[in-house]
């Protein structure tokens, strides 16, 4: 959020609006236990896919649902897509 902000691809007051939502949230989200397995395949997609498609593709492993990562970096949103992620937002940014 704070990239968009910088970016001037978001207004600061609807990136604030979006942490406080994320915030609202956080304790209902499914949370694991970092291990020594988890952070060498972790590593590994990471040194694959750049280590924010890293963190959405494992836990799409993980889960067995679409993840979708909300970016509204060009490049980040192209390559989600391109990995089989969900996108938000659903137009190209």
């Amino acid at each position: 959020m704070a990239r968009a902000v910088r970016r001037r691809a978001l207004e600061a007051e609807e990136a604030m609006v979006a942490l406080e939502a994320f915030q609202g949230e956080w304790e209902s989200w499914v949370r694991v236990d970092l291990t020594e397995v988890l952070l060498g395949r972790a590593a590994q997609v990471a040194w694959e896919r750049g280590l924010h498609l890293a963190s959405a593709l494992f836990w799409q492993e993980i889960l067995g649902e679409t993840v979708v990562p909300a970016t509204y970096d060009r490049e980040l949103w192209e390559a989600a897509r391109r990995a089989g992620l969900g996108v938000f937002p659903p137009e190209r940014p």
